[in-house]
């Protein structure tokens, strides 16, 4: 087999972070328009998307104690991220369940409650060059998130990790 440089992607140009209604249609391609349904969740830091997977195995063993074969019996995968950007958007994902208003002249409200399940839909394009790895989560939620520090001198970011659940498709 021939190395080919082309094929190393280092996400030079960044990326872009999408999420809709788990009702938007899915991508067709890895660059073309998304479904009006999709909206942009604006900056991602430059951490960029970690996508973690998470799988658990039995091993089966005969008698003589030689494993012959291995279950996979959870499977999981995770994606964490964090968008510099405050907005309605990325105040709905962290805040879950919460009350978001925005005036749409640099003013929000929030009215924290109790955490509750927003599953959806995300899109994410990982970007070098002109290459394209288009990453497509069909039913996910928010499951974690990290701290806010309200700081001078530095971006109010919000840190998310979302859980890609299982899809009929």
């Amino acid at each position: 087999m021939a190395t080919d440089v082309t094929k190393i992607l280092a996400a030079t140009g960044g990326g872009l972070a999408y999420a809709g209604p788990t009702a938007t249609p899915a991508p067709t391609n890895s660059s073309g328009a998304l479904n009006a349904g999709f909206a942009e969740l604006g900056v991602v830091s430059d951490d960029g998307l970690t996508e973690s997977p998470n799988t658990s195995t039995t091993e089966i063993k005969s008698w003589a104690g030689v494993s012959v074969k291995t279950l996979i019996t959870e499977s999981a995968f995770t994606f964490t991220f964090t968008l510099l950007q405050t907005d309605a958007r990325s105040l709905e994902l962290y805040h879950g369940g919460s009350l978001v208003a925005n005036n749409g002249v640099g003013e929000s409200k929030i009215i924290v409650k109790k955490t509750q399940s927003n599953i959806k839909s995300f899109v994410f394009d990982v970007l070098d060059g002109s290459n394209v790895v288009r990453i497509y989560v069909p039913t996910g939620e928010v499951t974690d998130v990290g701290e806010i520090a309200y700081k001078a001198g530095e971006a109010v970011a919000h840190q998310l990790t979302l859980t890609a659940y299982p899809n009929a498709s």
